[in-house]
C-alpha cells in the first residue's frame, strides 16, 4: 500500500481527474483523502480513524462485519485461576 500527499494542480495531481473535476464542480472540498480509487474523506478534517479502517479493509480484501451481525465474533474472556 503506498500513501502519498499529493499538492492540488501538481503534475501528479492529474492522475486523478475524477477527483480534480468534482473539486471544479465543488462536490468534493479540501482535503481529499482517496484509499485505493474509493474517497474515503471529502472536506473534512483528517480522521486518521476512518483512514486506517480503510486501509485495513483494503488489505484485508473485504470489509469487515457490522457489530450486531451474526459474522461478528466477540472475543471472549477466559480467567484461569
Amino acid at each position: 500500500m503506498v500513501v502519498q500527499y499529493i499538492e492540488l494542480f501538481s503534475a501528479e495531481s492529474f492522475k486523478f481527474p475524477g477527483v480534480l473535476k468534482a473539486i471544479k464542480e465543488e462536490r468534493y472540498h479540501l482535503p481529499v483523502v482517496l484509499v485505493g480509487d474509493e474517497v474515503v474523506s471529502a472536506g473534512k478534517k483528517l480522521n486518521e480513524g476512518l483512514i486506517a479502517r480503510h486501509i485495513g479493509e483494503q488489505l484485508n480484501g473485504a470489509a469487515r462485519p457490522k457489530e450486531g451481525s451474526e459474522e461478528c465474533e466477540k472475543p471472549s474472556l477466559e480467567i484461569n485461576s
